[in-house]
């Protein structure tokens, strides 16, 4: 009996350590596979004018879930493309588990540094992130869907000043056909403490949209990528998009396309309660002056007591409501 006994414990003892070693082999090739797939991806940005680095890898995660920690990321964009030239931080995780290999988690937090062109100069920031968590899961297409969730971000200027914070974000992206595109996004709240002091208050949110892709999607965001997609018929479809900011409550729906310039130009149509608000703060806050403030409320009171539904033409960078333009858009300098 004890010759027996001890025959089972030696056969689960070889049997576990056989179990264990193919876990480490299949650790250690999937490891090494997402080290892998973590070089090449910088390869192709390398190709698309970005430059990527960091400082070192590491592989964490055993038994059960295949991540590498890359240590001291950082992406560089070239001159004369898009505002954003750098990004760097602590450190991130990729991440899969052996049971869902095709499902990618990238996660971060603590403190990131942002590098922005303006006009002529670079202004560094400073990001804490909470938490962000990134899961991407792939099938015929890359992504086929993908969420972003963050917890919460406080940005800040080079002398410490807080400038916004954000909190519970999430985007979520599906690609239900190779043509089209959806992208859901939920925020929280955004508190921005550099804005005038009006009757609106400095905090925005929540805010939620529902944005379509039509057309086969870029592979970047290069000027040529973007000229394709546009050329075969590629346009922006807003679902919805709801915000609130202070006693300000908007709804925007309609169709945006990127014209030769490869600004974002079109029609939409906004339902707006609360304007007769936005335009006393805009006025106060010097965005416009009393006579565009008059005209603006009399326009409003000729067609509305209440809630206002207004046509938006975007066009050459400015949002017009009839004869009014309401703002400019920053241009967007694509790579």
């Amino acid at each position: 009996m004890r010759s027996r006994t001890r025959r089972l414990l030696l056969a689960a003892s070889a049997f576990a350590l056989l179990v264990l070693l193919v876990a480490a082999a299949a650790w250690f090739i999937a490891t090494g596979a997402l080290e892998a797939g973590i070089t090449r991806w910088a390869d192709a940005r390398q190709r698309d004018g970005l430059t990527v680095a960091w400082d070192g890898m590491e592989r964490t995660g055993f038994p059960f879930a295949a991540r590498v920690r890359v240590r001291g990321p950082r992406i560089a964009a070239p001159q004369g493309g898009l505002p954003l030239r750098e990004w760097r931080g602590d450190s991130l995780d990729v991440a899969f588990t052996l049971f869902a290999p095709r499902r990618v988690t990238i996660t971060t937090s603590g403190r990131h540094v942002l590098s922005i062109a303006d006009g002529g100069e670079t202004i560094e920031f400073l990001a804490d992130v909470d938490g962000l968590a990134i899961t991407l899961s792939t099938g015929n297409r890359f992504p086929a869907t993908g969420e972003a969730v963050l917890a919460g971000v406080t940005l800040r200027d080079s002398t410490g000043r807080q400038v916004l914070r954000g909190t519970g974000a999430d985007v979520r992206l599906d690609r239900p056909r190779d043509d089209e595109a959806s992208l859901i996004l939920s925020l929280e709240s955004l508190d921005i403490p550099v804005l005038p002091e009006t009757r609106l208050g400095r905090r925005l949110g929540p805010i939620d949209a529902r944005i379509m892709l039509a057309g086969v999607p870029p592979q970047d965001i290069s000027a040529d990528a973007l000229t394709r997609w546009r050329d075969a018929g590629g346009r922006i479809v807003i679902e919805r998009l709801h915000m609130e900011w202070g006693t300000l409550a908007g709804d925007v729906t309609g169709r945006l396309v990127l014209d030769r310039r490869l600004q974002p130009a079109g029609r939409l149509e906004a339902r707006l309660a609360g304007l007769r608000d936005a335009i006393r703060a805009a006025r106060d806050a010097g965005v416009i002056d009393d006579g565009t403030a008059t005209l603006l409320r009399l326009t409003l009171s000729a067609f509305t007591t209440g809630p206002a539904t207004l046509p938006l033409i975007v066009e050459n960078r400015r949002v017009t409501a009839g004869p009014v333009t309401l703002f400019r858009l920053p241009k967007v300098r694509w790579p």
